[in-house]
């Protein structure tokens, strides 16, 4: 099994008449102000098989925090069909998991414990800092506030 690339994102959908996959949103980086932080979302993959190999792929979604052995989420066993085809695409949805702290999250697609493909993001805290800076200094001069008299002039009748 070669596994050709594997991305999270917002969303995905799959055209009815064309049968093409659009990936919207691709999950980059994570930023949150607090943890832990909750991420979900759309699991694509595309899968490549030979033709020696089985026509159905067991395998599971799992998120782990790089560094530590602790899983924060794994699906269960879920079969990829590839319908006598040697490729098949993977569009699971995720349901939201807790990530603890900031650093690298790793999702991952394995058949029988093995790691086939593999989808990293950066998890970063963002400032949250409600002070704002403001320039002060007049650009032009401050206008007169207030209303202007109009100044008619007079006219002399005779």
């Amino acid at each position: 099994m070669h596994v050709s690339f594997v991305v999270l994102s917002s969303s995905a959908s799959i055209d009815q008449a064309s049968n093409q996959l659009s990936i919207f949103g691709i999950l980059e980086d994570v930023g949150s102000a607090t943890f832990p932080a909750f991420v979900s979302g759309v699991l694509c993959a595309h899968v490549i098989r030979t033709k020696d190999e089985p026509n159905v792929l067991p395998f599971t979604i799992c998120a782990a925090m790089e560094g530590q052995n602790d899983i924060l989420f794994e699906s269960p066993e879920v079969q990829l069909q590839f319908s006598g085809m040697l490729k098949a695409r993977l569009v699971a949805h995720l349901p939201p998991f807790a990530i603890p702290h900031p650093g690298k999250l790793s999702l991952s697609l394995r058949a029988k414990k093995k790691v086939i493909g593999t989808w990293e993001m950066t998890v970063k805290t963002i400032n949250t800092d409600p002070r704002i800076e403001v320039n002060t200094e007049a650009t032009s001069p401050p206008r007169k506030m207030g209303s202007k008299k109009s100044k008619k002039k007079k006219t002399k009748q005779t």
